[in-house]
């Protein structure tokens, strides 16, 4: 019983890596669209755009979150 337990732990410590791994470049920093560039692949029709919606200050200049639009 015991190692069944085991195991599911082992498992939800696996899986909780492996997901947290796939989401390592979810926040992209940029400060205009020419930041996005090389940072996220869209495909067309869509363009690179540096989104402010929720701006950041970092270091005393306005941050955004680079998306495909």
């Amino acid at each position: 019983m015991s190692e069944i337990v085991k195991f599911i732990y082992l498992m939800i410590i696996f899986l909780s890596l492996f997901i947290v791994a796939m989401n390592a470049n979810a926040f992209s920093i940029c400060q205009n669209n020419s930041d996005c560039k090389d940072q996220e692949i869209c495909l067309p029709p869509k363009k690179h755009w540096c989104n402010k919606i929720v701006p950041v200050m970092i270091e005393e200049t306005m941050v955004g979150n680079c998306e495909c639009i």
